[in-house]
């Protein structure tokens, strides 16, 4: 409807307004680059079944207030967020996201958003994760424990590049279905405990460079029934650590150190 309307700054809809019969809003304002101000507190959206790209590229919108929004018939929120450089807040705790499959990219690039409210997602549905946090420079805490993954096959970049992150409690996480988890934590350069105890054995499992640019001290917290890939790219990990540089044999005390971190990973995988 008004995609790619770049130099338009501010949109005022009337009551006449009547969104109540609209079934889909994809990418109603994408692009709207320019735009600094937008008011959908008149929205009716009980019927939208897509939400894709709807604000894609809005990204100098400071606020934005979507409490009224009606979510309940989503299938799909692929990269309704994506984009939006410029947003602190961003308040979906009235999202019902119970029919929706597709999150690809919903706060991709949203990069100075600091926390984000996901306790009431309902997941069940999701079949993507694919980016859903990639580039979210300067989130600092993100508690997902809620989130329903059973029917979920691709976790891609899902956190690449989160780079304020300390930890990730993924422990309910169920993985059995996923075949793609490549990139998955790469360049979260602050992740210091990452749980994945509950993660299992997928037939078709790419992990390429799933922990590329995680910090060596990285606590890993895996089961025996983990998958087996993963368990060999965490060891292959650990060994290369563990002969990184000719200064760890000339200091014994720090390597005294990395041997605790090793054995402290390793004792951690069977809790």
């Amino acid at each position: 409807m008004l995609q790619n309307c770049i130099n338009l700054q501010k949109i005022i809809f009337g009551n006449n307004f009547n969104t109540s019969l609209i079934n889909s809003m994809d990418t109603m304002f994408g692009n709207c680059k320019s735009l600094i101000s937008l008011n959908l507190s008149n929205f009716i959206t009980s019927n939208v079944i897509n939400f894709n790209q709807m604000l894609l590229g809005c990204n100098t919108l400071t606020s934005l207030d979507l409490r009224n929004f009606d979510t309940s018939k989503s299938l799909a929120f692929y990269r309704m967020f994506e984009g939006y450089s410029s947003l602190k807040y961003l308040d979906v705790s009235s999202f019902d996201t119970s029919q929706a499959t597709n999150f690809h990219n919903m706060f991709c690039n949203c990069k100075i958003l600091t926390s984000l409210d996901l306790s009431n997602f309902n997941t069940k549905s999701a079949i993507t994760f694919e980016s859903l946090f990639t580039n979210c420079f300067e989130l600092i805490s993100l508690d997902i424990s809620n989130f329903v993954t059973t029917n979920v096959v691709n976790m891609k970049s899902m956190f690449r590049n989160c780079r304020k992150l300390t930890s990730i409690n993924l422990s309910n996480f169920t993985t059995s279905s996923v075949t793609t988890m490549s990139y998955m934590f790469e360049e979260c350069y602050n992740l210091r405990y990452l749980n994945l105890k509950n993660f299992a054995e997928s037939n078709a499992l790419d992990i390429t460079d799933m922990f590329l640019f995680t910090p060596d001290d990285i606590i890993y917290c895996i089961a025996e029934e983990s998958t087996r890939n993963i368990t060999f790219l965490l060891e292959e990990k650990i060994c290369k650590i563990k002969d990184c540089d000719i200064k760890w044999k000339d200091n014994y005390e720090n390597m005294i150190e990395m041997k605790k971190m090793i054995l402290m990973i390793y004792v951690l995988k069977n809790i």
